[in-house]
């Protein structure tokens, strides 16, 4: 009898929960919109239909109307090109798809769970090179080293941008651990002592001094490696 190779086949369960989302449809935003504005009376189209169609995705897969508009607010931060919608434009967009979207589309869903969906971008393809999803009560910066640990081996990142919600000496660490540097906004309490973390001190220190030459430094960092 062949035994099982457990590992492999763990790993791939876990590829099972896996995301991969395409933003090629940045590309052509406006050559879509002028296409679908074109001889049209009356107010024009914001958002593309491509767009539109990736909004239904992320509905049925993961989130409600209302926390879509959450989901691409933030992620627009990340994607400057990216525009959020409001979620009643985005209702009444998907009302108009030709797909089969759930029946209570427009309704809150009380009974709903709340998910959230932590993602790692490459801000010069534009590409959602990780994606996971999970509970709404989880933390952001207890993912991160999940998702680093998940692009180990088959991609290479240099740099790491994060909010305040990444801001942890664990965070810090893993980053630096990883290979990159972590661009991460500290908190305006924070200690510059920082124990335990030499890389965030440094980063506490660096952004406490001289807020905003500790930003031009990490733009022509930026701009240098790419």
């Amino acid at each position: 009898m062949q035994r099982r190779n457990w590992k492999d086949y763990n790993e791939k369960l876990v590829r099972r929960g896996e995301v991969y989302i395409s933003l090629d449809f940045l590309d052509s935003w406006d050559d879509e919109l002028a296409k679908m504005n074109k001889g049209k009376v009356g107010k024009p189209f914001v958002y593309p239909q491509t767009f539109i169609y990736f909004s239904s995705f992320i509905y049925i897969a993961f989130l409600p109307y209302r926390q879509i508009e959450g989901f691409f607010r933030k992620l627009s931060e990340f994607i400057p090109k990216l525009k959020s919608a409001d979620y009643s434009t985005l209702c009444k967009r998907l009302k108009k798809l030709d797909v089969n979207l759930p029946e209570n589309l427009g309704k809150e869903q009380k009974k709903r769970d709340f998910k959230k969906v932590h993602i790692l971008v490459d801000l010069l393809s534009k590409k959602i090179i990780y994606c996971l999803l999970t509970k709404g009560t989880s933390s952001d910066s207890k993912q991160l080293k999940k998702m680093l640990r998940g692009c180990k081996g088959w991609t290479k990142i240099e740099i790491i941008l994060g909010d305040t919600g990444y801001d942890t000496r664990e965070c810090f660490d893993e980053i630096d651990e990883f290979g990159a540097i972590p661009v991460i906004k500290v908190r305006k309490n924070s200690s510059s002592l920082s124990r335990g973390s030499p890389v965030r001190r440094k980063a506490v220190i660096a952004q406490k001094r001289d807020n905003e030459k500790w930003r031009r430094e990490v733009h022509y960092t930026m701009e240098m490696r790419g």
